[in-house]
């Protein structure tokens, strides 16, 4: 367990390129939460409003097929930041995957309204957040897909994907047009249609 909620948000090195007053700012808005192992601590497709440090115990991150099935991506420990792509201004703020305390667990809360009191958008922070969620978003899709993991994508430290978001109803791919890219649902949900000359689309 950590001595200090300061010796554990500086064992993040997220925190790193904060100023001292800035650090003093994010010591002074946080909060601590207990929870008993097995509690749900956040759920995916949720909307965002915090993140956690870890000051004692353990958490698993986990997501749940199309089919039901649990893949466990990760297992967090003691002075780990959880939840923070939700603090990311550009994000759309919805959690990416389930959290559930593995043991019980004390956690540092921070919101987000108040982290973003010392995060401008140019702030260097942030890319190091950007950068932190894309080598999340690569591990799940490796962990989830065999057919990515077959493929050996990012052996060569190169990106691979790109995230990109979609507005509701928003046509992402349509019938009949050449196709140059697949997708991976991260969150949210998207229907097929199948459209026929003088016909409504028909749902499939």
């Amino acid at each position: 367990m950590m001595d200090t909620i300061e010796q554990a948000l500086k064992g993040t090195s997220l925190f790193e390129s904060l100023s001292d007053e800035e650090f003093n700012d994010i010591v002074n808005a946080t909060s601590t939460l207990e929870l008993p192992a097995g509690a749900i601590i956040v759920e995916e497709g949720g909307i965002g409003q915090e993140c956690y440090v870890i000051f004692d115990g353990m958490i698993q991150v986990f997501t749940t097929t199309s089919d039901g099935q649990e893949v466990v991506l990760d297992k967090c420990q003691p002075g780990e930041l959880v939840g923070e792509q939700s603090l990311v201004p550009s994000s759309n703020g919805r959690r990416n995957a389930n959290l559930r305390a593995y043991s019980d667990v004390i956690l540092i809360r921070l919101s987000k309204a108040d982290f973003q009191k010392v995060l401008t958008r140019d702030h260097p922070l942030q890319e190091r957040l950007v950068q932190l969620g894309k080598s999340q978003v690569q591990n799940r899709l490796l962990r989830q897909s065999a057919l990515f993991r077959s493929l050996r994508f990012g052996e060569d430290g190169t990106d691979w994907y790109r995230q990109e978001a979609f507005a509701d109803r928003e046509v992402i791919i349509r019938q009949g047009e050449p196709g140059d890219k697949a997708y991976v649902i991260l969150s949210g949900t998207a229907d097929v249609y199948h459209e026929e000359p003088k016909c409504n689309p028909r749902l499939l």
